[in-house]
């Protein structure tokens, strides 16, 4: 089940299962304010049935003064069914999606395929047995290469990294030299389809293409398994940004792209209007904001 699982939503915070849609969200503490609202979990709010939503709204907790969600590229085309539902509809992301109906190869660029062929030969990538018992390696690489790249955030605690490996749906990739792992890749998957997760890599290892052998490996064994769509994602940030050099790398494996959509529900409009007083954020809830 991946992403939609409540075990996911769970590794998060306090986990609010949403039965008529299928997917869960996360309860978040509101500053300066005894109640609280309810978001999709990182990366993105991943359901059986999007278009069913408003029928989960009646059962939501009623401490909740909010409700957002990022949807799954895979939804797109329901978001246009259920906008008079929600009271923001913006789009976010740009995802890349690989399409596995064919070889992804045909539609690979050449880089992509070179230097897969490169990082075949220098690592010996494939997916583990049995993912939780790598969480403290995996948790070590992706701090040290958050830390590397400078990125602000931390990075997830143990055990919300094991609790995530435990997810049904979780495929665990990791690459090895000389008896030791210098990269990992996470997915999640849903039935025919997988969502990239978190990577982590060695400097070292980075700089001999492991990155591409990891997306290489991946859609080998995903396509061997039954998953016909791959979303890799889009860039990093909170605005899109078609030209980042992530998002060209995700270009080179993609066969087509697909938005992602930010959707607010104000449930309670008196207290988000106390709450969001004096702010000038144009996001969504705008007390998270300005």
């Amino acid at each position: 089940m991946g992403f939609r699982h409540p075990d996911y939503a769970a590794s998060h915070g306090v986990a609010c299962e949403l039965p008529h849609s299928g997917g869960s969200v996360v309860m978040r503490a509101i500053d300066g304010s005894p109640r609280q609202d309810l978001a999709s979990p990182y990366p993105l709010y991943a359901c059986r049935s999007l278009k069913s939503i408003a029928q989960d709204f009646e059962l939501l907790p009623d401490q909740a003064v909010s409700l957002t969600l990022r949807t799954s590229p895979f939804d797109a085309a329901d978001v246009e069914d259920i906008k008079d539902d929600f009271d923001v509809v913006t789009p976010f992301k740009t995802h890349h999606i690989v399409d596995l109906d064919g070889p992804w190869r045909d539609h690979a660029s050449r880089n992509a395929k070179r230097y897969d062929r490169i990082a075949r030969a220098n690592f010996s990538i494939e997916p583990v047995d049995a993912p939780t018992l790598h969480a403290e390696s995996f948790r070590d690489l992706h701090a040290a290469m958050l830390a590397r790249i400078g990125k602000a955030s931390s990075p997830p605690a143990l055990e919300s990294i094991r609790a995530q490996l435990s997810v049904p749906g979780t495929v665990l990739f990791r690459a090895m030299r000389e008896g030791e792992p210098c990269g990992y890749a996470f997915y999640m998957v849903d039935g025919e389809q997988a969502y990239a997760h978190l990577l982590a890599v060695t400097e070292e290892a980075r700089a001999e293409a492991v990155i591409y052998g990891l997306y290489g490996v991946a859609l080998d064994v995903l396509s061997d398994h039954g998953v016909r769509h791959v979303d890799f994602g889009g860039n990093p940030g909170a605005a899109d940004a078609p030209d980042h050099p992530v998002s060209r790398f995700k270009a080179g494996w993609s066969s087509h792209v697909a938005l992602s959509y930010i959707l607010g529900k104000i449930l309670d409009e008196r207290t988000y209007a106390d709450l969001s007083s004096g702010r000038r954020g144009t996001g969504f809830p705008a007390y998270r904001y300005g």
